[in-house]
């Protein structure tokens, strides 16, 4: 049962590939609830069933059984449109690989999100260009990439590129962030200042869940979760 600060809550939730005797359980009856301002991190092995709950959680895959309520909404039932437009309203994904267009300028790739929502949201008022341009150079100054915002992927750095995928997870002002091996591809000193932007985020109220192998990055979170065999093996929160 879901309580009122209660951002994230999901029931039971299996995950079935395959049939007979192919047939994977990627998850087996998973439940987990997440409190809004929560920074959480979910660990384990590859194989362990992480992934896939990620992807149900921010609605990119649908469970075999069970349910999803966001923010007191059960979004199991919404159709892939449904979905695709929830996640782009409420979800911020922060990937390994930074997942940017090159085809793109640093400040066209973050207001992709801004524009696929006013399309195919109807009860999203589209936005005047000087509104778009104010948001999202308020995201960029705030990430520390104001300076970087006519340049293209390629011209700059992993630890810019990571930066100008935060600012993209940001800009339609997303109720939870899920970042996805986030510092995987980055030296120890560009991991330390997206650690600390993460960290600058929740003192402002965001939530993040945020996946990870390494477990010195785990042990910066308020809560850290352990799944192994597509159970939730441990759930340990420090504050």
């Amino acid at each position: 049962m879901s309580e009122k600060n209660d951002l994230l809550v999901v029931e039971k939730v299996e995950k079935t590939y395959g049939e007979g005797q192919s047939e994977t359980k990627a998850l087996k009856g998973v439940d987990l609830s997440i409190k809004k301002g929560q920074f959480v991190a979910i660990i384990g092995k590859s194989g362990s069933g992480k992934s896939t709950l990620l992807n149900i959680l921010s609605g990119i895959d649908k469970p075999t059984s069970g349910r999803v309520v966001f923010d007191g909404d059960d979004i199991t039932g919404y159709s892939e449109k449904q979905l695709s437009v929830w996640r782009g309203k409420n979800i911020g994904i922060v990937f390994q690989f930074f997942q940017l267009m090159p085809t793109l300028t640093v400040k066209e790739n973050i207001v992709l999100p801004i524009e696929f929502v006013s399309k195919y949201e109807k009860s999203v008022k589209s936005i005047s260009s000087q509104e778009k341009d104010k948001k999202v150079t308020e995201i960029m100054k705030l990430v520390g990439i104001e300076h970087l915002e006519n340049k293209f992927p390629s011209e700059i750095s992993g630890g810019e590129q990571q930066r100008t995928a935060v600012a993209r997870a940001l800009v339609n002002d997303p109720k939870l962030i899920i970042a996805d091996e986030p510092t995987g591809n980055l030296d120890t000193e560009t991991t330390e200042q997206v650690m600390q932007l993460f960290e600058s985020l929740i003192k402002d109220g965001k939530t993040i869940l945020m996946v990870t192998h390494n477990n010195e990055l785990a042990e910066r979170a308020d809560r850290i979760i352990t799944i192994k065999d597509g159970n939730i093996l441990s759930d340990i929160s420090k504050r």
